[in-house]
């Protein structure tokens, strides 16, 4: 499924200002666009920001979610 800006914020619970934030200091993975350039959520990008979401709620500080994140993407450190 594919989730709006809104949507997606009303599923997460968070606000569009928000998930515009996490993308842009880099906490999720690139989000796909439409032609109109409007942000399309699909359900693995709903998943990770949630897991962001849960470290966020337990105060966890964003470099530490970055680091956490870098490592996923590159376990290898390459």
């Amino acid at each position: 499924m594919v989730y709006s800006t809104v949507e997606a914020g009303n599923k997460l619970g968070l606000s569009k200002h928000t998930l515009r934030y996490y993308e842009k200091i880099g906490l999720m993975p690139e989000i796909t666009r439409d032609e109109a350039g409007n942000r399309l959520y699909k359900d693995s990008d709903i998943s990770w920001i949630y897991l962001v979401r849960c470290m966020r709620d337990i105060d966890m500080p964003v470099q530490d979610i970055r680091a956490y994140i870098d490592l996923v993407r590159d376990p290898h450190g390459s």
